[in-house]
């Protein structure tokens, strides 16, 4: 999943079409995106810190990969569940430029 979110993700064009499909939550992640491999490298540990404390405030929720979805589909509608909570809606995909994210607009 991490590699999936990172591919689709960290690219320099991202588009709808990268997005649209069934993501899963599996366990928080840190990931780096200064494209310095020595950055990188020295982020990891404090990655991997922040990551644990993330996780410690998620099992208070009971956040896990049971329950917590975001489903795209290319027409632009959406689903998403947090811990027994759904909603649904329809939005719209953007990549500012000149911004290197990419955004999900909601609307419900």
């Amino acid at each position: 999943m991490v590699s999936s979110v990172k591919g689709a993700l960290s690219t320099k064009s991202v588009d709808a079409e990268k997005i649209v499909g069934t993501w899963l939550y599996v366990k928080p992640v840190v990931i780096s995106a200064s494209g310095n491999m020595l950055s990188d490298l020295a982020t990891g540990s404090i990655a991997r810190k922040v990551e644990n404390q993330l996780n410690k405030y998620l099992e208070r929720v009971h956040a896990s990969a049971d329950n917590i979805y975001f489903k795209i589909l290319k027409n632009g509608t959406y689903s998403y569940a947090f811990v027994g909570e759904k909603f649904s809606g329809h939005g719209h995909f953007d990549t500012p430029p000149g911004d290197p994210g990419a955004w999900w607009h909601f609307r419900q």
